[in-house]
């Protein structure tokens, strides 16, 4: 029970609490655990030890049901708190403040933890991941009227909940990698799989104690055949949607991992079924394989255009290379010829389209499938044909130049053919 005498200049703190339905009642908030009097309290249903309260000087936290107070102030302003609710589907903290609006504090699962768990288990020396929320795959379009990021300030939005699954973990100390070689080797590395094996990866700066990130409900990016492949080691970028399922989620950090699992789940308003999202997830994924084929086509083309400059370069100059410079000069503008098929130049500048590419095509078709979530039309059948034709003409012309003329320029070089110029096998759509 709250009371508030601050009109008669109290400012004191009052918070009672019952454990025989009224009969006597003891005090749980003194002078000293809080600044300014009460507004509000709510106890959390799944955690009873955990107590929220709301004061004229923000939001405080009791992990052990009133025998300590904490302030909370991460990402929450010092502001009169005058009442809470938890919604209990969400496990979320709603609060209703005097001047700034409505707060949302999201997933209490961390904070169930450590009331439930006791810190001291929690705040070990080992990482440790809480157990994610369900999470939905939804579709959200954009309001009529405006585009989204392209208005300034002229609407108000509040920062709403990231999308897809929350995934909270604990990490004990932060520290340094051996290896500098490796960009992302300081970060917190984060797996998702599925039965089939890892679709996802993710990588997060460390901070000591609870973390937070979200994982966007889809796998890795696929690199498409104009996109070269990058020198350094860099994060996968987002892909497509999953299909709805329980997904494992690993974390790494410093030789050390933790796990657990997340169940994703379709929005309900949809009338596709979870067979039908697999069913649609299968053709995408097949749809993907083939773009990654044509990618693997582009970078042996490139590895090879570059293996023949360097050739030329080194036998500039020297008498009797003639036909094998030639050779290779032919060679080279060969591959040009393949690879403008499939894109645009290198030094392209400004829109540039192209229907008749072979990027095209399967951007098309990849554009039109969008992700499971949008049912199979015959508009993204007939893309995914034309795409996968065109896929099997390029790679007919590619492996045809690596078991053609590329054999031939690889018998000019003698015993040097096994370092400057690879045997490439064919490459297959399906």
């Amino acid at each position: 029970m709250v009371f508030d005498d601050h009109r008669r200049d109290n400012w004191a703190p009052y918070l009672y609490r019952t454990k025989d339905y009224g009969r006597s009642w003891s005090r749980i908030l003194n002078e000293g655990d809080v600044w300014g009097f009460v507004y509000s309290f709510v106890q959390d249903p799944i955690a009873p030890n955990l107590y929220f309260c709301g004061t004229e000087s923000g939001l405080y936290v009791s992990l052990d049901a009133g025998s300590s107070w904490s302030k909370w102030t991460n990402g929450y302003p010092t502001v009169p708190t005058m009442d809470m609710v938890i919604q209990e589907r969400e496990g979320d903290l709603v609060l209703g403040t005097f001047g700034r609006a409505f707060w949302i504090l999201d997933d209490l699962t961390p904070l169930r933890a450590l009331s439930q768990q006791g810190a001291n288990n929690i705040f070990s020396d080992k990482l440790q991941v809480f157990p994610p929320q369900d999470a939905y795959l939804v579709n959200i379009g954009e309001s009529f009227g405006y585009r989204k990021g392209k208005i300034g300030d002229a609407l108000f939005e509040g920062e709403n909940r990231p999308y897809g699954a929350l995934l909270s973990y604990y990490i004990p100390e932060v520290s340094s990698s051996s290896d500098k070689e490796d960009p992302l080797a300081d970060s917190v590395r984060i797996e998702i799989h599925d039965q089939q094996g890892l679709l996802r990866t993710l990588y997060k700066s460390p901070q000591r104690g609870i973390n937070r990130t979200n994982w966007e409900l889809t796998g890795d990016a696929v690199r498409y055949p104009h996109q070269t492949e990058p020198e350094k080691k860099t994060a996968p970028k987002s892909g497509v949607k999953v299909p709805p399922g329980d997904y494992q989620v690993l974390l790494i950090y410093q030789g050390d991992t933790a796990q657990s699992q997340v169940r994703v789940i379709k929005d309900p308003r949809l009338e596709l079924t979870p067979q039908q999202m697999k069913e649609k997830d299968s053709w995408i994924q097949k749809h993907l394989a083939r773009v990654e084929v044509v990618t693997a086509a582009a970078d042996r083309l490139r590895e090879s255009k570059a293996a023949i400059s360097y050739i030329n370069k080194k036998l500039k100059g020297q008498s009797g290379r003639e036909e094998l410079m030639a050779k290779g000069k032919a060679l080279s503008d060969s591959i040009d010829t393949i690879l403008s098929l499939m894109f645009p130049p290198e030094d392209t500048q400004g829109i540039y389209r192209d229907a008749g590419l072979v990027v095209s095509k399967l951007q098309e078709a990849s554009y039109l499938m969008e992700s499971p979530l949008v049912a199979w039309t015959q508009n993204q059948e007939f893309a995914v044909e034309v795409a996968h034709k065109a896929v099997e003409e390029i790679l007919k012309r590619t492996n045809g130049f690596f078991q053609g003329p590329w054999q031939e320029y690889r018998q000019l070089l003698g015993d040097a053919q096994e370092l400057l110029a690879p045997n490439y096998p064919d490459l297959q759509s399906d």
